[in-house]
């Protein structure tokens, strides 16, 4: 992370990119939209490998933000610890998690990591919050089978009253 490899590359394959900002100055950037949130209803959506990764920049970030009247989203697979996603909750007016393969050990196969963490999670968020909306990527030859749709249906049957919409992508 301190860019020494990037530099000292003959053929400059390699690149460091990305700048450090402060909630500040990343909020000041939003402020400039603010004219385009009002007149399409829409607002921020924090996204991007994953951003419940930086809880505590995103959670500041996210009430400055909702204090503001600006509508605040997360995207995420939600396969982090429970602490990075409560203290989001009561900043957060809309929730996008991924579901992507419902038996455990299919998750793993493809994804090298089991589905528990996320489901768990989502159980959770489902009690504490009304405003989720499941995504699932449908992909053919991987989880498209009859099977695999009758295990979404039974997953999602334990998530409660919070998700609000299933969008099959």
């Amino acid at each position: 992370g301190c860019g020494r490899c990037a530099e000292s590359c003959p053929s400059r394959a390699l690149e460091l990119c990305g700048e450090e900002k402060t909630v500040d100055e990343v909020f000041a950037r939003i402020e400039k939209d603010r004219h385009y949130y009002d007149a399409s209803g829409g607002g921020v959506t924090f996204s991007g490998g994953e951003c419940l990764l930086h809880t505590e920049f995103l959670t500041r970030l996210a009430e400055k933000c909702h204090k503001a009247g600006i509508h605040t989203a997360v995207e995420s697979a939600l396969h982090v610890p429970w602490e990075k996603v409560a203290p989001l909750i009561p900043h957060i007016d809309l929730f996008f998690g991924d579901l992507k393969i419902p038996d455990p050990e299919k998750h793993r196969r493809y994804t090298d990591r089991s589905n528990d963490r996320i489901l768990e999670n989502l159980r959770r968020l489902s009690r504490e919050a009304d405003n989720i909306i499941l995504r699932i990527p449908v992909i053919p030859g991987v989880n498209d089978s009859r099977e695999d749709l009758e295990g979404f249906a039974r997953i999602i049957r334990t998530f409660g009253n919070g998700v609000k919409e299933v969008e099959l992508l």
